[in-house]
């Protein structure tokens, strides 16, 4: 009797703290799936890393802009010599101690490069909007990481549910059992047999609530959260029944052109392109502009120190033209190796162009025999049901025993988890097709 009493008062304990839980009333400081959605894409460290990625691509497009501008630059020197030497001011020879003093300024500009400025800004936009695209890919890999982790823990939510009940309708028969017992109707050992199952049906509730607190958290490390920050998720009924499974082929025509799996190699192949073109314009002639104002002072002159700077001022203007003549076959060689590249990017981009359709066809095949299975689950899982509520009857009545009617329980038990799984399943796959679908989330 004192066990009896022990395992009542367990099961009473674990299940208030378990209907807390299961009850509890959805409140504004829960998070949905929205929440977590633009939590997630707003701080994560991956998604952060990729936007400083893209304003490091705006500043490399906004240099190769600026390399068109000429380049400008002041000198300023002093020296002193002794003995016999050349006047750098007057270009005399002198022997005597010669202190002189000079400055300018110079500017250099590019005139023509073999077109290299203008293909250099046009491959660093490529490069931008290809940062822009594996930012919108970074964006993506964390959603539907958190898509993922929120339909798991309503999967656990929806297991302390079916522990419940299980709980609950073992206290009922411990009671029904123990007034049985005193009464002679059944043995000390059907009674305890029952009593362990009362026991293990407590650990079932425990670990259901626990496999729930352990998603819950996953999904807070996966937003990145403070640990110290409260973090609930709000508890949603959904129908997996009126969910539709697209085509897979239309579902992958329309991946190609909103997601940017396949966008990214394109660009990498546009900047190879460039490349090629950077290579050969190598083999162009360079034309450069180039001028440079100074003046300078020496001991050497009698006049003072002002009127040597304003009399010395000298003007020079030069246009330089540089002709590649042989470089090693270096040209030649740049040439080759973006070519290559520009091959092995084809490659890349046929792979990434399977692995897209894997991942599509794969969500496909598994919404599909899970909106099959979930048919086919609903219909064991009643049936087990009504099954295991007839074993109860029969029980009570003294027409079975303890340990028929927990293999009646288990096979409820076994219909109802794998229901849930396959709803959930379900849910999963076919809101990844509307990802890939490019289709809103009504979650």
């Amino acid at each position: 009797m004192k066990f009896i009493r022990q395992i009542v008062i367990l099961s009473l304990l674990v299940l208030g703290q378990a209907l807390e839980v299961f009850g509890q009333d959805v409140s504004s400081d829960k998070w949905n799936l929205q929440q977590c959605l633009d939590y997630a894409v707003a701080n994560n460290i991956n998604v952060g890393k990729s936007k400083y990625n893209v304003e490091n691509n705006q500043l490399s497009t906004s240099q190769s802009k600026n390399n068109k501008l000429p380049s400008l630059f002041g000198t300023v020197s002093g020296s002193s010599v002794y003995g016999q030497t050349i006047d750098p001011i007057t270009s005399e020879f002198v022997n005597q101690n010669v202190f002189s003093n000079s400055m300018g300024l110079s500017m250099e500009m590019i005139l023509y490069q073999g077109n290299e400025l203008n293909l250099q800004i046009q491959k660093s936009k490529i490069l931008e909007d290809q940062s822009q695209l594996y930012l919108e890919e970074s964006q993506n890999s964390i959603q539907l990481s958190v898509i993922e982790a929120y339909l798991r823990a309503l999967y656990n939510y929806e297991g302390i549910e079916v522990a419940i009940k299980n709980l609950e309708s073992f206290q009922f028969q411990v009671e029904q059992s123990t007034k049985r017992f005193e009464s002679g109707a059944i043995s000390r050992k059907e009674l305890m047999d029952l009593e362990t199952q009362a026991a293990n049906s407590n650990y079932l509730v425990v670990s259901a609530q626990s496999q729930y607190d352990q998603q819950v958290l996953a999904l807070k490390q996966l937003l990145e959260l403070d640990p110290m920050v409260d973090f609930e998720i709000e508890i949603i009924s959904l129908d997996a029944t009126a969910r539709t499974i697209p085509d897979k082929y239309e579902v992958f025509s329309n991946a190609t052109y909103f997601l940017p799996d396949l966008k990214i190699w394109e660009k990498e192949g546009e900047a190879i392109q460039t490349d090629i073109k950077i290579a050969k314009s190598n083999y162009l002639p360079s034309l450069s502009l180039g001028g440079r104002l100074s003046t300078g002072y020496t001991n050497t002159l009698s006049s003072d120190y002002v009127d040597q700077i304003n009399g010395n001022f000298s003007r020079q203007i030069s246009v330089n033209l540089s002709v590649p003549i042989f470089s090693k076959k270096q040209n030649k060689t740049n040439v080759a190796q973006a070519r290559i590249r520009l091959q092995s990017n084809e490659l890349d981009k046929i792979g990434a162009e399977k692995n897209l359709f894997s991942k599509i066809e794969t969500a496909w095949q598994n919404a599909t025999a899970n909106k099959a299975q979930l048919q086919s689950a609903e219909i064991a899982r009643d049936n087990a049901l009504v099954s295991f509520e007839l074993a109860e009857k029969q029980y009570d009545l003294g027409g079975l025993t303890a340990t028929e009617l927990a293999v009646s329980r288990n096979q409820y038990l076994t219909a109802e988890e794998s229901y849930l799984q396959s709803k959930y399943l379900l849910l999963l796959y076919s809101y990844l097709l509307d990802f890939y679908h490019g289709q809103p989330l009504n979650i």
